[in-house]
């Protein structure tokens, strides 16, 4: 590893260790992930309801992911496979037209 590197894991463990410390003194800081999203979504000026939307579809996504995983999925290709069908379906659309839609969009903004 070069100094740089090692500089930035250096940096990193410093940061996760500074985290856990602030954890330990300060247990209402303790929020699941999702609270932390929730409350950052909530900073950005998302409206509740969407944040809620959102809460909701990562949840059912979480089930999905886990009965796939009952089934018998084991590899990410797989995952993707599935979650590309379900895109067909619901939105009608196909990997390629999700990353043409978002690169449209990127050059706008």
């Amino acid at each position: 590893m070069n100094n740089s590197t090692t500089h930035a894991w250096h940096r990193f463990f410093k940061k996760v260790a500074l985290h856990k410390k602030m954890l330990e003194t300060s247990p209402d800081l303790l929020f699941s992930s999702q609270d932390r999203m929730k409350a950052l979504d909530e900073q950005k000026g998302y409206p509740k309801d969407w944040i809620d939307k959102r809460l909701r579809s990562m949840a059912i996504r979480q089930n999905l992911t886990d009965e796939w995983q009952d089934r018998g999925i084991e590899n990410q290709r797989d995952y993707a496979i599935l979650t590309a069908e379900i895109s067909k379906a619901i939105f009608g659309m196909c990997r390629e037209n999700k990353l043409l839609m978002f690169t449209k969009s990127k050059c706008v903004l």
